[in-house]
């Protein structure tokens, strides 16, 4: 009997791709590397649905708080530049490529970068609504940096 193991990344690139061969001259070393690759690439996977989980977790949020932005003020407008009439986007995680090719598409900006460590990544006190090409701008330099240092 012939079994294939394989773990693919959240990029779908796979990184572990195993052909192991079970009959009745399979050794006791190749049998332990079985079930450890097995239970190595079940945690894997664990940690790969908690990943997809906090990432549509995020997008929920995220659409939420732009429709709520965009019934309380009219329009998307970039706080960064001004830029009208951005989309909302898509919402689930087999969307995002629709959304990464919208130009017009607003985006969350984290008015205090994530990588400063001091925010929660859901924390909507510290969201503005910004085009793509400010928040990728943006980066991880503060508000202050990035408004009045252009």
């Amino acid at each position: 009997m012939k079994t294939i193991t394989y773990h693919k990344s959240s990029s779908g690139n796979t990184v572990v791709n195993h052909l192991i061969y079970n009959d009745d001259n399979v050794s006791i070393k190749s049998q332990a590397a079985l079930i450890l690759l097995n239970d190595y690439l079940k945690e894997m996977d664990e940690d790969y649905l908690k990943g997809m989980y906090e990432i549509q977790e995020y997008l929920n949020r995220r659409f939420i708080f732009l429709l709520k932005e965009k019934r309380r003020t009219g329009d998307l407008v970039c706080h960064y530049c001004g830029k009208i009439h951005l989309e909302v986007g898509y919402r689930l995680i087999n969307q995002s490529a629709l959304n990464n090719k919208n130009k017009m598409l607003a985006t969350v900006d984290h008015v205090i970068p994530m990588s400063s460590g001091k925010v929660n990544l859901l924390d909507e006190k510290n969201w503005v609504v910004s085009c793509k090409k400010c928040n990728s701008r943006k980066g991880s330099k503060s508000y202050e940096e990035f408004k009045f240092k252009k």
